[in-house]
């Protein structure tokens, strides 16, 4: 259990430190939004690019574990829509911003520090591939379902979506990341280095700035359903993703294990921005904030079962 505390417990003691931080009054609220633009813009586009460059790398994207996280992914939200839909009346919209909170993890600011301690670099890797997923599919479908009863339909919300990920920094570094892992290029070494650097600072900026967002959440008027969300992202979205790994065996230990535990992450921040376009803002953060503080509890439990699994577990600093 100890091995397992000293995993997650920089994790979230980073995470405590920027709520700490912002509720007394050390810095804004707005200082945290500052520092997660950062490591949006410029700190996660590096690591993913880092990621995909480094000599471990080199093997490229396994298609077989997109796919399995993917359906992993779309399991969870075809249950979590079709729940509201049929058993709570619920609207396109709201059934479409539930699916997104239940199926989009924050693999970046908390999965990937994570699961560095755990796997090393192949936990970049596995990054760069939920991103795919993610950025590519999850969320663009969500959105697309939560639109299908507005103007234009699911069609134009599916097309808006997607064109908004052209803007999107962390398709550039992964964009670029694959290019030069396919081609073999590599980067000069003044430029690697400053990459090297912005790559190290993402993940205790993210996690600080993750702290920070939460102060003066709340939990609003709907606490059932809530909670509901929240255990849906947290136990039902990794136990899909087990599932899958074990009925199709085609992945890697490594990999099977980085599937389940970035699945098993809390809901991805910008859903609740996201979430806002349909009035629904409220109950995402809501969901957004049970599920991060309830997730030291959940991870902590499921690296006691996967971590075992690794053939030589060990804990590695930070990234």
């Amino acid at each position: 259990m100890l091995h397992i505390l000293t995993i997650t417990g920089p994790i979230y003691l980073l995470v405590a430190l920027g709520y700490a931080a912002v509720r007394f009054g050390v810095m804004q609220k707005t200082d945290s939004r500052v520092l997660g633009r950062f490591v949006l813009m410029f700190g996660m586009p590096a690591l993913l690019f880092t990621a995909l460059t480094q000599r471990h790398a080199k093997a490229g994207i396994d298609w077989n574990y997109v796919l399995i996280y993917a359906g992993g992914g779309l399991l969870t939200m075809l249950c979590a829509a079709g729940y509201a839909r049929k058993f709570k009346g619920a609207s396109a919209a709201q059934a479409g911003v539930l699916s997104m909170t239940v199926g989009a993890s924050n693999s970046a600011f908390i999965g990937f520090p994570v699961l560095y301690q755990v796997l090393g670099p192949t936990a970049g890797v596995a990054l760069a591939m939920c991103f795919i997923v993610e950025n590519i599919l999850i969320m663009p479908g969500a959105l697309a379902y939560a639109d299908s009863g507005g103007a234009g339909g699911a069609r134009a919300a599916l097309q808006r979506s997607l064109s908004s990920l052209l803007t999107n920094p962390l398709l550039w570094g992964l964009a670029l990341g694959l290019l030069f892992n396919i081609t073999g290029w590599h980067v000069p070494a003044v430029p690697e280095r400053m990459l090297q650097m912005l790559s190290q600072v993402a993940s205790p900026l993210a996690l600080f700035a993750v702290g920070g967002s939460l102060y003066g959440l709340r939990l609003g008027h709907h606490i059932r359903a809530v909670l509901a969300a929240a255990g849906a992202k947290l136990l039902l979205h990794p136990a899909l993703m087990a599932l899958l790994v074990v009925v199709f065996p085609v992945l890697s230990r490594e990999f099977a294990v980085a599937a389940v535990m970035y699945a098993a992450m809390p809901t991805a921040a910008i859903v609740a921005v996201l979430a806002q376009r349909y009035q629904q803002e409220e109950f995402a953060a809501a969901a957004l904030m049970v599920a991060t503080l309830a997730s030291f509890v959940t991870i902590s439990l499921l690296l006691m079962v996967v971590v075992p699994m690794l053939p030589e577990p060990a804990v590695l600093p930070l990234p």
